[in-house]
């Protein structure tokens, strides 16, 4: 299990399909050559001291 893996969600530029798991992203990249991959970090969304935002990686 990766260190983000249900604590951030990531989105698909590309086709919009959104993962909660590191390895299916990782195999989207693969499978479907989708490289513009954002994450949405949920535990930002809990603490209000940090910046909310996508962040591309």
């Amino acid at each position: 299990m990766h260190q983000d893996d249900l604590r951030v969600i990531w989105f698909c530029g590309e086709c919009g399909t959104s993962f909660v798991f590191w390895s299916d992203v990782e195999d989207h990249k693969e499978k479907e050559g989708h490289l513009k991959i954002s994450k949405y970090d949920l535990a930002a969304y809990m603490d209000m001291d940090v910046d909310l935002g996508m962040e591309r990686i």
